[in-house]
């Protein structure tokens, strides 16, 4: 999916060489980890799991080749500023996955969900800081 997008970017930057190389690096990467899962893992959930890591990779190297080589634009700081992201992603999944709130009735326990995931979600909204970008957009949508 990254590589869909990266390479849009990579060509409205005119630097179709360093799509190529993104493109044959990522290639070698999902053909060794399909290999890997066929001849190793010889199951299908261990072929699924190595197609869901190549893709985590493709990630990682679309994203570096775009911002460092394609931007110029440190990398150090672009990890940097999405670590905080991560970390919102991180628990939110956490958040997701508790089944203390879980109810015989769906709809009850699909509220209870729904309220814990919003009352966390606005809580790390507050504690990053990224609160301040959604006022700023609402302020710009009413004027």
């Amino acid at each position: 999916m990254i590589n869909s997008v990266s390479g849009a970017v990579f060509q409205s930057l005119g630097n179709t060489k360093l799509l190529f190389q993104n493109g044959f690096i990522n290639s070698v990467i999902t053909v060794l980890l399909i290999l890997f899962g066929v001849l190793v893992l010889k199951n299908i959930k261990g072929l699924a799991i190595c197609v869901a890591i190549a893709y985590i990779i493709h990630y990682f190297t679309a994203s570096t080749m775009l911002i460092k080589n394609g931007f110029n634009y440190s990398i150090i700081s672009y990890y940097k500023d999405l670590f905080k992201e991560v970390i919102v992603f991180a628990i939110m999944m956490i958040s997701a996955n508790i089944h203390i709130l879980e109810n015989d009735n769906i709809f009850i326990g699909l509220s209870l969900k729904i309220t814990l995931l919003s009352a966390v979600f606005s809580l790390l909204l507050f504690v990053t800081g990224e609160y301040k970008i959604i006022l700023s957009l609402l302020r710009k949508s009413s004027k």
